[in-house]
């Protein structure tokens, strides 16, 4: 597959998202759009969400996947997370 860990890192970040603020962290009309959104905007976490939650989610849902949290030392990095205590 051409997609790796990145992808389903990527996918838990929003799973979480969706889970706990109750819709996608990124919508649109047309997947162009959504692509666009994620690579050029700023992630809005509302405000209601604690702070480890927010760091959780902003750091798995980082565009790059370089820097993604997960990415560069698997899955238990995330577990590994504060908001997971």
């Amino acid at each position: 597959s051409q997609y790796g860990t990145s992808v389903d890192v990527w996918a838990v970040g929003v799973l979480i998202y969706e889970l706990l603020v109750g819709s996608p962290p990124f919508t649109g009309k047309s997947a162009n759009e959504v692509y666009r959104k994620i690579l050029f905007s700023n992630l809005e976490i509302p405000y209601n969400i604690d702070a480890d939650a927010r760091d959780l989610i902003t750091r798995i849902l980082d565009p790059c996947p370089d820097s993604r949290l997960g990415c560069n030392r698997g899955i238990e990095e995330i577990m590994k997370h504060k908001w997971f205590k």
